[in-house]
């Protein structure tokens, strides 16, 4: 008995999928088979229905199983459409993010059934019914299309100890590829779930989901022992291809015994033989002198924050973040005193947004002078207030969610026209440099009405993309030269760095 995971993971660079890992190896320890199509544009299969289906007839699965987030649903369900079309016979599941806050979808997909929740228990279970000729539609955490009709069997059986979990499987995956790829930087998490209520995060929906099977706290991570053992092998074996162990975990500050158990055995088992770093997120109202130390002494590499907008009125009670101006100039104030690399995540096309409100981002990401800044736009996800508050508000424009943060808006806004966000998006490090760079403010303002005339069709196109990178290398590479601080673009458009 096979299973075949299809992983979409196109919009940026490859990589790992602790998800998947984590199924294959319970698959695995139950006695059943598995295989991945890794699809990338430039260093995966690539988004071509022929060469899947060759792929697919080639694994020759008794069971397809795609993982996609909202952004790649319409390619994930081509890839289903298409190998139907094509005379594909087995069963074929949606699971993932999408498939747990958008269940509705399935009547209208092609897909034969949703994964609904967490399916380590619930995926060997049907496995083991296909194997033995049991009735699969009633196996809980999966909803199915019968004959026209949705089945529904409820949430899955969930796993409260995350210890209970086999090792991720790294066999079913290019390691020594994606590392290199990925600059060395190791993807890996040692947590689920999140007890913050925040009204853009698809948390709120998962918690509801969670609750449903299992009274437990929705947020769980592993013992300091299990995730010290579970990175150690792969670091070992590929010691001199890592050089970050970037932990994809929400909040691992949250348990401060919990992280200084950890810090103190990573420096000691990982930091200090092996010269590899880490990386965490974390919320700004979490971090003190005490763990911004522990973290640099440790090996942390990066730290990463939810900044959002610049806006405590947007970030507090549009985005229930409950974090302050101070807290975050305090947090980033301590990073910056320790020599702390960080990143700060912003949005911008908040409902709501503004000048104005953008002008406040500006003033304060100046203020805090993050390592790192990256910018989406922002997305409202079914199954969260703020998607609730943008159908009630009337704002969505029926455009189609892009295969990113980082293309287009699917929301209208009331002070801010479409084409004046994607100029702000297009040019947020220039606008940051105002106010920032005095002595070459008024070459930022050339660059920036270079532009500001564009139409919205024009400000997209690749050949603009380029032009404005052009001409960012020559002023920062001016600046860098005298040693002037100043932000610049950083891995195309997708992030902006901090300069000297």
């Amino acid at each position: 008995m096979k299973m075949l995971f299809i992983y979409p993971d196109i919009g940026g660079n490859i990589n790992f999928s602790p998800a998947i890992q984590i199924l294959t190896a319970c698959l695995k320890k139950d006695g059943y088979d598995a295989d991945l199509i890794h699809i990338n544009e430039k260093h995966g299969v690539p988004v071509d229905h022929d060469v899947i289906f060759s792929k697919v007839i080639e694994i020759n699965p008794d069971i397809i199983g795609v993982t996609t987030t909202t952004f790649q649903y319409e390619l994930s369900n081509d890839i289903a459409k298409n190998l139907k079309a094509r005379g594909v016979k087995p069963l074929i599941i949606l699971g993932g993010i999408h498939a747990i806050i958008s269940p509705d979808d399935l009547g209208s997909s092609y897909f034969d059934a949703f994964s609904i929740g967490e399916a380590e228990k619930s995926l060997v279970e049907l496995l083991r019914r296909l194997k033995t000729g049991g009735d699969i539609y009633t196996v809980k955490g999966f909803n199915f299309k019968k004959d026209g009709k949705i089945i529904q069997n409820g949430p899955p059986e969930v796993v409260s100890d995350l210890d209970e979990l086999p090792p991720k499987d790294y066999e079913l995956i290019n390691v020594q590829k994606i590392l290199t790829l990925r600059n060395k930087w190791l993807g890996t998490a040692f947590s689920r779930g999140c007890p913050y209520t925040c009204t853009f995060c698809m948390n709120h929906r998962l918690r509801e989901t969670y609750k449903l099977s299992c009274s437990s706290s929705y947020y769980r991570c592993q013992s300091v022992d299990r995730a010290i053992g579970d990175i150690l092998p792969i670091i070992e074996k590929y010691k001199d291809l890592i050089d970050v162990v970037d932990t994809d975990d929400d909040l691992l500050l949250s348990d401060k015994k919990w992280f200084f158990e950890f810090a103190e055995r990573f420096k000691k088992e990982i930091f200090e033989l092996y010269g590899i770093k880490y990386s965490l997120e974390s919320r700004a109202d979490l971090i003190d002198e005490e763990i911004v130390a522990k973290l640099k002494e440790s090996g942390c590499e990066l730290i990463l924050i939810g900044f959002e907008t610049g806006s405590e009125d947007l970030r507090n009670f549009l985005l229930n973040k409950n974090i302050t101006d101070l807290q975050l100039i305090n947090a980033f104030d301590l990073f910056n005193k320790y020599g702390l690399r960080s990143l700060a995540f912003a949005m911008i096309g908040i409902p709501g947004e503004s000048v104005e409100t953008i002008n406040q981002s500006l003033k304060m990401l100046r203020r805090l002078k993050p390592t790192l800044i990256r910018q989406a736009i922002f997305e409202p996800f079914a199954g969260t207030p703020l998607f609730d508050y943008c159908k009630e508000h009337n704002m969505f424009t029926g455009n189609k969610v892009s295969a990113n943060y980082y293309t287009a808006s699917t929301i209208k806004l009331e002070n801010l026209s479409s084409r004046e966000l994607k100029l702000y998006q297009l040019l947020y490090p220039w606008y940051l440099n105002l106010n920032f760079v005095e002595k070459y403010e008024d070459e930022y303002k050339e660059l920036i009405n270079k532009y500001a005339g564009k139409s919205e069709e024009e400000l997209i196109l690749q050949e603009v993309k380029n032009d404005v990178l052009l001409n960012d290398e020559k002023i920062s590479k001016i600046l860098s030269d005298e040693g002037v601080q100043h932000f610049r673009y950083f891995e195309n458009h997708t992030y902006y760095c901090l300069r000297n």
